[in-house]
């Protein structure tokens, strides 16, 4: 059973500031029982010169290490360890490296999942028609 949060403690850490999300779904109904591929790249800002990336995520299986790439002079910071939170679900990058105040970062996710049946995060739903067929 999950711990119940409350109050600011699932308020991600102001380490960094999102501000773009380029998101690819690959849903398979039936070949694959109702799964999907994903792909995520957020670009974000250092707002404070940390060496860690916390985000939020839950019910995925991230596939692979994520990759932190600086657009501005192309230099990748090396993921050398990771932690997810179950109680928060908070998901950690940590690096050797410090994060430098306002640069830009890409952040860059591989992942699957379960399409779900109860409307939360990227679900399959159905509905009929006037001829009363299931779609």
């Amino acid at each position: 059973m999950a711990t119940v949060v409350m109050g600011d403690n699932y308020r991600l850490p102001l380490t960094v500031v999102p501000h773009h999300y380029y998101i690819k779904l690959v849903p398979y109904f039936q070949e694959r029982n109702f799964t999907f591929d994903g792909e995520v790249e957020i670009t974000v800002t250092a707002i404070t010169d940390s060496n860690n990336i916390t985000l939020h995520y839950d019910d995925l299986e991230i596939l692979e290490t994520p990759s932190v790439i600086s657009p501005d002079n192309l230099q990748a910071l090396e993921v050398v360890e990771t932690n997810y939170d179950n109680d928060t679900n908070f998901y950690t990058l940590y690096f050797n490296d410090t994060l430098v105040p306002q640069q830009e970062y890409v952040i860059g996710i591989k992942y699957i999942g379960d399409l779900e049946q109860d409307m939360s995060g990227f679900y399959k739903s159905s509905y009929n028609t006037t001829n009363n067929e299931t779609r």
